[in-house]
């Protein structure tokens, strides 16, 4: 389950403070789940 900590935005929670994530991140994460290597596939 996603927790959501308020303390880590902005005032108006458009923007992460603390911690932000990379779209590298995001694809290397989404690579992991489809069994891909993302340290070995090229794009």
């Amino acid at each position: 389950m996603l927790k959501i900590n308020a303390d880590n935005n902005d005032k108006l929670g458009g923007e992460v403070i603390e911690r932000p994530v990379t779209f590298s991140e995001v694809n290397a994460t989404f690579y992991h789940v489809i069994g891909i290597d993302p340290n070995t596939s090229t794009a």
